[in-house]
């Protein structure tokens, strides 16, 4: 999936990340414990600037109008180097074992062999499972075996079991599953008596699974 929607004009991004608290324990009023979830991404698109009444802001506008903020998700590749791989894959890595759900991932190569990542798969590079919306970073560098098997060790239990068989993509062609909890606003500056810009304030997005 291509970069979609309002994030194809969106090109300055900058990443948090936050681990997900998904329940508390209480006693008293008082928080006793904390159970985590999966390490979930944060984005922040910074403010963008378009002249008022161009091609380009009307099709910015189209697409916030197509976004529904508060609830609905969005899927979307991310633009510029954010999810740039160090690593060379090659070939068709796919999920080798099924009912995996730990940090540690079996995988090979393409079924008709040789086809692996290679020796050059780098700690940091973004991976996404195809049985799976969620976005993993690998932990450790990964180098493939001579018979192409290798495993991936990712920044987050995988959040559903792996299935056998299932393809593994990598680097920009990630693709998060996002909201937004509210959408810009828009501040217009007159340049002169025919001509003003509009600059968007920024919009902080969260990875949902």
């Amino acid at each position: 999936m291509a970069v979609t929607g309002i994030f194809k004009h969106l090109s300055s991004i900058e990443e948090a990340h936050q681990n997900s608290i998904v329940s508390v324990k209480a006693q008293s009023g008082k928080r006793i414990s904390a159970v985590r979830g999966p390490f979930l991404y944060n984005f922040r698109t910074l403010p963008v600037t378009f002249t008022n009444d161009s091609s380009t802001n009307d099709d910015f506008l189209d697409q916030l109008h197509d976004t529904v903020f508060l609830s609905e998700a969005i899927y979307t590749s991310l633009p510029g180097n954010i999810c740039r791989h160090r690593g060379v894959w090659s070939g068709s890595p796919k999920l080798s074992m099924a009912g995996e759900t730990g940090k540690s991932i079996s995988c090979n190569g393409s079924p008709t062999g040789g086809g692996n990542i290679g020796k050059y798969g780098r700690a940091g590079d973004y991976v996404q499972f195809e049985d799976d919306d969620k976005v993993y970073q690998l932990t450790s560098d990964c180098t493939a075996q001579s018979n192409g098997t290798f495993t991936l060790n990712i920044n987050s239990p995988k959040v559903v079991e792996t299935v056998s068989g299932k393809d593994i993509t990598f680097g920009n062609d990630v693709v998060f599953k996002l909201v937004s909890g509210a959408p810009p606003r828009a501040t217009y500056i007159p340049l002169n008596d025919t001509t003003e810009l509009v600059t968007y304030s920024k919009i902080d997005w969260e990875e949902v699974i």
